[in-house]
């Protein structure tokens, strides 16, 4: 099923978030945060999900988003990436 896949990053790079940002943001590429530091809440949409430390998030693309700090600044490692696939599986 995952064959055929081809991503072509866009970005990848450590980011480390602060209060000045934390508003909303609408990826046009998908978007996978893996937390190396820090505790927040991941507001997607209109759903909040914990993350700390060794927290991995995918986000599709054209999804809002935006973290709510809690205590010190998080820092991450982003990608961001979009995917096609093959029209075709080999025979």
């Amino acid at each position: 099923m995952l064959y055929g896949l081809n991503p072509l990053v866009r970005f990848v790079g450590a980011v480390k978030v602060g209060e000045p940002n934390t508003h909303p943001r609408v990826g046009r590429d998908n978007r996978m945060f893996y937390f190396t530091s820090g505790k927040a809440t991941l507001v997607v949409g209109e759903r909040a999900y914990s993350v700390a430390k060794n927290t991995l998030a995918f986000l599709p693309s054209y999804t809002e988003y935006r973290f709510e700090l809690l205590g010190e600044d998080v820092e991450l490692i982003c990608t961001n990436f979009d995917v096609t696939a093959d029209e075709k599986r080999p025979q």
